[in-house]
């Protein structure tokens, strides 16, 4: 977490600032606005700001996960969701406990073509290579 004083855009008017420069400075940080600062500059059309910045939190659903893709990987993370689905009607498990959202993104993303690359994926254990690796090395392709 950071701690920025920032001037922002005021407009009297409406009493309301803008953003956007706030958000485009601070690339990909959650922003939020906590309170006006004090200060000896008297501009009108500026606010100084105490903003706290963080990065947002990691994305939880397989449609958060999906719009963070390329149009290619997300066609690859669509198969592997599918395939998921299908292994935990079969094991009468629940989908995350054979895939989690953020394993199938990483997937779909580094498409691992053997065993080795496969357990060299974070969340990708020797359990799961074992029970799933065909399965999964034959979705993402064969060796190039």
């Amino acid at each position: 977490m950071t701690w920025k004083i920032i001037s922002l855009p005021w407009d009297e008017a409406s009493r309301s600032f803008d953003m956007t420069p706030l958000e485009d400075a601070t690339s990909g940080l959650e922003v939020k606005v906590l309170a006006p600062v004090v200060h000896a500059s008297t501009d009108p059309s500026q606010l100084t700001v105490l903003a706290r910045c963080e990065p947002p939190p990691p994305p939880r659903t397989s449609e958060q996960w999906r719009r963070k893709l390329t149009e290619a990987d997300r066609a690859t993370f669509d198969l592997l969701s599918d395939w998921r689905r299908q292994a935990a009607r079969e094991l009468d498990r629940p989908a995350y406990h054979i895939l989690t959202n953020r394993v199938m993104a990483t997937l779909a993303t580094l498409r691992p073509r053997t065993t080795e690359e496969l357990l060299a994926v974070p969340g990708v254990g020797p359990m799961t290579a074992l029970r799933f690796g065909d399965g999964l090395l034959g979705l993402l392709g064969p060796s190039e």
